[in-house]
């Protein structure tokens, strides 16, 4: 009958309601299990990723830059204390922490162990000094900057101070150019060396130069101080670059230069 009907549709629309309603929670309860996965396990998207990158490499920069500006100021102190004999001992501690400092933002900073190699002996500390060297030659072996702070500390051990330790200029440079003598002599020394002849010393060449003056090979960091330095070709270092690299040196420290000439 019909209110059997009736009642029946109308247990059938309550039962109807009741299911539709445990779906629509069910839905709602995976879409909050699925919000959490995506919050919790999602991967880093790429734009992230570049950009985590982009802060890392800058934090990088950063820190070179610093280690830059440090040495710097370390060499500045250096030189002013020359100037006034070492006998400034506030400048020396300084430039000691300066180099410190450089090391602690990259333990791998040539310059500073050498830095303070030349500190230590400056302080007549030679042991600290030859550790220090030793460190540094480990970094970089064959470092030109290395053995010339070694000599510098060689002289300091017999009493001389590196401004002492020079000897003239005479017969070498006139108005911070070559003499005519000079020049001949680099020029026939230019021209053993540059085995193909095109006029300048490429790498090759530069490399026996370096064994023959030096007794080791060039390192990496003199070609590219040559090459940013002085007058460099298609092919390597020309006449005029090799000169020009000899009026430098011999002005700064002559005595390297005789060294040079007598081998």
């Amino acid at each position: 009958n019909m209110s059997n009907t009736q009642e029946g549709e109308q247990e059938h629309n309550k039962q109807e309601r009741e299911e539709a309603e445990e779906s629509h929670d069910d839905d709602e309860s995976n879409d909050d299990e699925d919000d959490a996965d995506d919050s919790e396990g999602g991967e880093v998207s790429s734009d992230d990723a570049e950009a985590l990158a982009d802060f890392e490499e800058n934090d990088e920069d950063k820190a070179y830059k610093r280690m830059e500006e440090v040495l710097q100021r370390a060499n500045d102190l250096i030189v002013s204390a020359e100037a006034k004999d070492f006998k400034d001992s506030e400048e020396i501690s300084q430039a000691k922490n300066l180099f410190e400092e450089a090391i602690k933002i990259n333990s791998s900073s040539v310059e500073g162990y050498i830095g303070l190699a030349y500190v230590a002996g400056i302080q007549t500390d030679f042991e600290t000094s030859d550790s220090h060297l030793k460190t540094a030659l480990s970094l970089e072996s064959h470092d030109d900057r290395v053995e010339e702070v070694r000599r510098q500390i060689q002289d300091m051990k017999t009493g001389a101070t590196p401004q002492q330790s020079k000897v003239t200029v005479a017969n070498l440079i006139e108005n911070n150019t070559l003499s005519a003598r000079f020049a001949e002599v680099l020029s026939e020394i230019f021209a053993t060396f540059d085995k193909n002849k095109d006029k300048s010393l490429n790498p090759t060449e530069l490399d026996a130069f370096s064994k023959a003056v030096n007794g080791h090979p060039i390192s990496k960091q003199t070609l590219r101080f040559l090459r940013e330095n002085f007058t460099w070709g298609r092919s390597g270092l020309t006449e005029d670059g090799f000169f020009e690299f000899y009026v430098a040196q011999t002005i700064d420290d002559p005595e390297e230069t005789w060294k040079d000439l007598g081998k």
